[in-house]
């Protein structure tokens, strides 16, 4: 629900228990026990040094539609995920303040990707810089479609796609 967003902002624990965004900031899913294998910090340098030519090819192919990329342990199934900092507003609450007529400043948000995702799979491994460039845009626009938010070029998105599987 629209309201939702709102209040999640005023509404800061339930059954004393504190309340986070999850599309705010860096979230430790470890502390939520089992539920996620916990990496030692030896692991976490180690998959961040074999990610780096990946999060290098989406930052260059996305430019200045995201403030930064990095990998994320909070996706199971998705690819990627888009997020602001903590302190920032939500980019549905940026949303319906525009379309509330407000002005608003543009920000940039954080991409988180899942390196374990085949779709990331095949952007690493993919030489050619058109396709892996229209690979980076389509993660990129799953995620605003995921967010809730509209795309800036649907027809841009289609084309990719459409590239994608024609040249699988």
């Amino acid at each position: 629900d629209r309201i939702d967003e709102w209040l999640i902002g005023h509404l800061y624990e339930f059954e004393k228990k504190q309340l986070v965004s999850v599309a705010k900031g860096d979230l430790d899913l470890s502390k939520l026990g089992d539920t996620v294998e916990p990496k030692s910090e030896e692991e976490t340098k180690q998959e961040e040094e074999q990610t780096k030519p990946l999060i290098e090819k989406i930052k260059t192919a996305l430019g200045d539609k995201v403030k930064d990329v990095k990998i994320t342990h909070r996706l199971v199934d998705s690819p990627s995920y888009l997020v602001v900092d903590n302190n920032a507003m939500s980019m549905q609450m940026e949303r319906l303040m525009r379309q509330a007529g407000q002005a608003m400043p543009v920000s940039k948000p954080t991409l988180e990707i899942n390196p374990k995702h085949a779709l990331l799979h095949r952007l690493d491994v993919c030489a050619n810089n058109e396709q892996s460039n229209d690979i980076a845009e389509v993660i990129f626009d799953q995620a605003m479609l995921s967010e809730g938010l509209k795309l800036d070029n649907p027809a841009l998105f289609i084309q990719r796609m459409n590239r994608l599987m024609v040249n699988n």
